[in-house]
């Protein structure tokens, strides 16, 4: 008590005096928010009426007023030509690279086009004659002509002569890929069944199989027969028929005032099957596999030769010298005589011995033949393919040579000692063509 009894008015005058700063202070306050409002509500005004206003300061960056400032097309133009400057440096082109032109690009939408696929054709079909075989050559296309088309292989028709060609049955085919390869069978194929027969090889000849070349031996063919054959090539649709593909490109396209253009070319292209060529349906009714086959080819003829190569091997006797007497018969001497005989059922030769053919008599005799992986021989009669007849054996300057007659024609044919005939360079090709063909295509079957 006694402290506010002394101190007491001084207490008062304190509190009288924060009371009056407290006061002051919201006053203050107030009037300043009253300030920032009313600043606020004239910027937003401002920024309002600027957004409505067409135009822009000329301070803008990007006002029309600083755009011409830059002058781009003065300075584009001579950037694009200062090239032909001849006084200027050119390491200042290095330095400072002419500008890149400006692109315009362009959409362009062709209207559809129709593709077809092709597959080419069979051309330089040949037939060749061999005893007891007819060789066939051709050429396959080669692949730059082939569209949307994968070449299976070639069919083969067979005929006595060209107007009566079986062509609605294939008597023969040259395989050149797998039919369906979505299809996998473990079967022997025609290829592989052949180069099984000829046996295995110890040294493979090194051959390598020509681009176009491909080449079938009819193995079935009679002596002294005419026979006619026509192909056809046949090959898979490796697309579908009307499917749309959009194909895009782009050209380069100058204007007159220098300026390039980027066209891009959107063309719709549709898928068909190859023109003028024929529905073949696949051979395993499983596939689904579209096959198509080209026009068969112009026929080619040939004759088969006799099945039989006979050469004069020996003399036994004496023979006389000078004048023959007609009609007679000289037993002073005998011929001996070999044939080789081409059996068609061993696909072989089998050679045998005439020794001691007298004058008059007709060659005759029986070969004998074994088929692999059979015990039983078999025996071949060649007098009658042979129908040779021994006339006379006479001497000239250099050698003896006998004189048959041939039964079948009536001309006389003469003999002197030699060695069989080699086999002709064109049936070595082809061989080496057939083994080869049949090789890739075991591969291709396998998968390999």
């Amino acid at each position: 008590m006694d402290f506010i009894k002394r101190h007491g008015a001084l207490l008062m005058f304190v509190a009288v005096l924060g009371f009056c700063g407290v006061w002051i202070s919201v006053s203050f306050a107030s009037s300043k928010d009253a300030d920032t409002v009313k600043l606020f509500g004239a910027s937003r005004q401002s920024i309002e009426a600027a957004l409505k206003s067409p135009t822009v300061a000329s301070e803008y960056a990007y006002s029309p007023q600083q755009a011409a400032k830059l002058n781009h097309a003065n300075v584009l133009k001579r950037n694009a030509t200062r090239a032909a400057v001849a006084n200027e440096a050119i390491g200042m082109y290095v330095a400072y690279p002419q500008p890149s032109r400006p692109r315009v690009t362009i959409f362009v939408d062709e209207p559809a086009k129709e593709v077809f696929a092709t597959m080419g054709t069979l051309s330089n079909f040949e037939a060749t004659a061999a005893t007891g075989r007819v060789y066939l050559k051709l050429d396959i296309p080669k692949s730059r002509e082939q569209n949307m088309m994968e070449l299976v292989r070639v069919e083969i028709f067979r005929g006595k002569t060209a107007e009566s060609v079986d062509t609605v049955k294939p008597y023969a085919s040259i395989e050149l890929n797998v039919e369906d390869p979505s299809l996998v069978r473990r079967v022997e194929t025609n290829a592989a069944k052949d180069i099984r027969d000829r046996g295995p090889k110890k040294d493979p000849p090194e051959f390598k199989l020509p681009e176009t070349l491909r080449a079938y031996c009819d193995k079935n063919a009679e002596p002294f027969t005419q026979y006619a054959y026509r192909a056809r090539l046949v090959g898979r649709f490796t697309s579908a028929d009307g499917k749309l593909l959009i194909v895009s490109s782009q050209e380069m396209v100058t204007n007159a005032d220098g300026t390039s253009q980027i066209k891009d070319v959107k063309a719709p292209l549709i898928h068909r099957a190859p023109k003028d060529a024929v529905r073949v349906m696949p051979s395993d009714p499983a596939s689904q596999v579209k096959l198509y086959a080209t026009e068969l080819t112009p026929a080619v003829s040939v004759t088969t030769p006799s099945n039989f190569e006979l050469r004069l091997s020996g003399i036994r006797g004496t023979i006389p010298d000078g004048p023959r007497a007609p009609n007679t018969i000289n037993k002073n001497y005998s011929v001996s005589f070999e044939v080789r005989l081409w059996i068609a059922e061993l696909q072989n030769w089998v050679t045998a011995q005439l020794p001691d053919v007298d004058e008059g008599q007709v060659l005759s005799g029986k070969a004998s033949y074994q088929l692999k992986r059979s015990a039983q021989k078999k025996d071949y009669d060649f007098t009658n393919d042979l129908q040779y007849k021994l006339l006379e054996v006479n001497k000239n300057a250099t050698s003896v040579v006998a004189t048959l007659e041939n039964q079948r024609t009536g001309k006389r044919e003469n003999f002197v000692v030699s060695k069989f005939a080699p086999p002709s360079p064109i049936q070595n090709e082809l061989d080496k063509v057939i083994d080869a063909q049949n090789r890739e295509m075991m591969k291709k079957a396998s998968g390999k």
